[in-house]
């Protein structure tokens, strides 16, 4: 009888760390991005100009995961939901994801995330949580209505910004 179950570790969720996530790492150049995800990168939003763009894969794999594209360098990841799909199942080394609580940040992270009132938000729960940071990467886990909505993670700066490349 042949078994029509996926391997245990194509079921186990992608890690989103400072660094990158898989063989994608901050800092690398789009055409060797490319080459280790195995697929072309298109711009997410046309309007971006060469300097700064948002790419996702070209093939509409992963539609949850994104690219910040800084003259040339991937310098941030960008873990979302997309319009018309599920949350991805991509979680930070630390196992926080799209639809944890903000009491499981609180609970794993503690005192070493610095939090900060997200830009757009309704309330002051609406939050922006730098956690696994080093004087050049880092992980923001942005909270809202109680509960993880997106994640990114790369360069300081870029991680910094509050829409897009800016």
């Amino acid at each position: 009888m042949l078994s029509l179950t996926a391997p245990a570790a194509s079921q186990q969720p992608h890690v989103l760390e400072n660094g990158g996530i898989g063989k994608v790492r901050i800092g690398m150049g789009i055409k060797q991005a490319e080459r280790v995800i195995g697929a072309g990168l298109r711009s997410l939003i046309p309007a971006y100009g060469p300097g700064c763009w948002l790419a996702v894969r070209a093939d509409g794999i992963d539609p949850g995961l994104s690219y910040m594209v800084e003259n040339g360098l991937i310098t941030r990841i960008d873990i979302g939901t997309p319009r018309d799909g599920a949350a991805p199942t991509i979680v930070t080394a630390k196992g926080i994801g799209i639809g944890s609580t903000a009491a499981d940040v609180e609970r794993t992270y503690g005192g070493s995330g610095t939090s900060a009132l997200a830009p757009y938000g309704h309330d002051d729960g609406d939050r922006w949580i730098t956690v696994e940071r080093t004087p050049t990467l880092g992980i923001v886990i942005s909270i809202s209505g109680g509960k993880v909505v997106s994640l990114w993670a790369g360069r300081r700066d870029s991680i910094a910004y509050t829409e897009g490349c800016s």
